[in-house]
């Protein structure tokens, strides 16, 4: 007697069922894995809230701010692996001055109050890793000897905080109602996307619906809405970002319009307007969104390279071609910019022995096509030039500040020229 076994048809038809019901079950599936995702999240900030209280009451009942009385939001400090704070900040010999970070100001939770790294990640933020000294060379280094998530910060923090730099920062009497950190700001460039187009908010209905709403929620939880602390310890999750005090809208600052849109974010610009305003930020991304332009310039006799050779680049004048022969060919000289002033002044020592002299946080690129401020650059990395690649072998901050002139310049129709005898690439201010 032959057996029976299925026919192709029936084969068919189980491949189908099987089929139909894994289309049924996985969106239901990574809906039930984002609210993990989303509880752990909340979590997070619940924990991070209440350090956050155990510190105010060690720092005069103010939360985390790092840096010294007026230190200013810069995209990195001055070395984040400093054996003290002024190094580590660029702080003057009375403490002021000095630039922090965002995720710096976070970072205070770790070296004081016993928050692990892991606490400050979202598993739905996608491109921020949990942060280890070992990939960044300071694997001798305990938590508490540091001064920031290392050198990016950004990449091992998920968080947005109000912006604790300028007049507004929080303490323990501040308004129940205020919003003390959330998930990223969409109007901010981070690891897992570019930031939102500024065009949205300029139309951002507040009253449009669910699809408008959700314009201006975090990317991190499929905007559908954010995980916000807020002042009274309590962590919700809001579907809509005008959730802190009078609907204000917690990702932008108010600008005297509509409290519940307010304005566009610009980083290391945008401050609160007052002290009921919620203005959450967090540090913008390198390699999609560098620093702004202007944030430094270049000693008289540094080499640029203009109509094919190396002039200092306080002799060159509007019109010259910038880069060598075929390089930058569309690119021009539209003016030379002089400041004068007192500066914070880093050489950068190359492998080739050739140096570099920069004032104040310039950006360079990376071999990678990042770009990196001045004052996040390490030996462990390598500079894009006009020919190539050219290493770091050492980038040390003078002690004493530059005092007189610096020179940077405005290029047409390009956001870069070339300094060094190498051409090292550079942005325009």
């Amino acid at each position: 007697m032959r057996k029976k076994g299925f026919t192709l048809v029936e084969l068919l038809v189980v491949i189908a069922i099987i089929a139909l019901l894994m289309g049924i079950l996985m969106p239901a599936l990574a809906k039930v894995r984002q609210i993990a995702f989303r509880m752990v999240c909340g979590t997070n900030l619940s924990g991070i809230g209440k350090a956050m209280l155990i510190y105010s009451n060690d720092y005069e009942d103010e939360f985390p701010r790092a840096g010294g009385r007026n230190s200013v939001w810069s995209f990195g400090l001055a070395n984040w692996m400093a054996d003290n704070r002024f190094a580590a900040y660029g702080l003057g010999a009375d403490g002021s001055g000095g630039n922090a970070t965002i995720t710096s100001s976070f970072y205070l939770l770790v070296k004081y109050a016993e928050v692990t790294p892991k606490s400050f990640i979202c598993k739905g933020d996608s491109g921020t890793t949990q942060f280890k000294p070992t990939d960044y060379a300071a694997g001798d280094r305990d938590l508490i000897d540091l001064w920031d998530f290392g050198p990016l910060g950004n990449e091992h923090c998920s968080y947005s905080y109000h912006m604790p730099y300028g007049l507004y920062s929080l303490t323990t009497s501040s308004e129940p109602g205020m919003a003390v950190a959330a998930d990223r700001n969409p109007w901010i460039t981070s690891p897992a996307a570019e930031a939102k187009d500024p065009a949205l908010l300029s139309s951002y209905d507040p009253l449009g619906g669910r699809e408008m709403v959700n314009i201006g929620n975090s990317i991190s939880h499929q905007e559908e809405g954010q995980n916000v602390l807020f002042m009274d310890s309590h962590v919700s999750f809001e579907k809509q970002p005008f959730c802190a005090i009078n609907d204000d809208n917690i990702y932008t600052y108010w600008d005297g319009g509509d409290i519940r849109r307010g304005g566009l974010p610009m980083p290391g610009v945008s401050e609160p307007t007052d002290r009921l305003d919620s203005f959450l930020v967090n540090d913008a991304e390198g390699g999609a969104a560098p620093p702004p332009k202007g944030r430094g310039c270049f000693l008289a006799d540094t080499p640029v390279w203009v109509n094919g050779t190396m002039v200092k680049i306080s002799k060159v004048a509007a019109g010259q071609t910038i880069g060598k022969a075929n390089c930058l060919a569309a690119a021009s000289l539209e003016k030379l910019e002089v400041h004068q002033g007192s500066w914070v002044c880093r050489d950068i020592t190359l492998e080739n022995g050739n140096s570099i002299s920069v004032v104040d946080a310039h950006c360079f690129m990376l071999d990678s096509g990042k770009w990196v401020a001045a004052q996040n650059l390490e030996s462990s990395m390598s500079l894009k030039t006009l020919n190539g690649t050219v290493a770091i072998k050492s980038v040390v901050t003078r002690a004493m500040p530059f005092v007189g002139n610096v020179y940077n310049l405005k290029i047409s129709n390009s956001d870069q020229y070339n300094v060094g005898k190498d051409g090292v690439v550079v942005r325009d201010f």
